[in-house]
């Protein structure tokens, strides 16, 4: 089972660089075909609908940033990601201020442990709704930064 499913779906990208040379998935393939043209005015504002008639996503869409610029627009996305952002600013305020006295390796380590958190849960969005959305990931973020800044405001 762990040889002839599991591997297959996990490393799937490997396998097809392997045999291909390319390393596109089937997921990757139909999350790509869940972005497509919409309107200027849909873009700018959205359409405000979240489920279609039949129960579906709206125009049967599983893609995070799609959904939101269907249901929000443009402007509803971006409060979402200056809302994400809100998250990161105390910790990276502290790490910078540090770097400012001395760089070090501790430092950069910091951050660049917080730029690869909001650079995922932004890579994330582009698959599912993740930011603002997802309560576990909510809390893990809200836990992890507040606790550097409680931690790093003791040192």
């Amino acid at each position: 089972m762990v040889e002839n499913q599991l591997l297959p779906f996990a490393f799937e990208a490997v396998y097809n660089y392997i045999d291909t040379g390319e390393t596109g998935t089937k997921s990757g393939e139909i999350l790509d075909e869940m972005y497509f043209p919409i309107s200027w005015q849909t873009f700018l504002f959205g359409d405000g609908i979240y489920t279609g008639k039949d129960g579906a996503y709206y125009m049967h869409t599983d893609a995070g940033i799609m959904r939101n610029i269907l249901f929000y627009g443009i402007f509803g996305l971006l409060f979402i990601v200056f809302g994400h952002l809100f998250y990161f600013l105390k910790p990276l305020g502290r790490i910078f201020s540090d770097m400012k006295k001395e760089i070090s390796f501790t430092s950069v380590n910091k951050l660049l442990f917080f730029l690869s958190l909001l650079l995922y849960t932004i890579v994330l969005q582009y698959k599912g709704e993740v930011l603002l959305f997802m309560p576990i990931i909510q809390v893990m973020l809200f836990y992890i930064c507040f606790s550097f800044v409680e931690r790093s405001r003791e040192i």
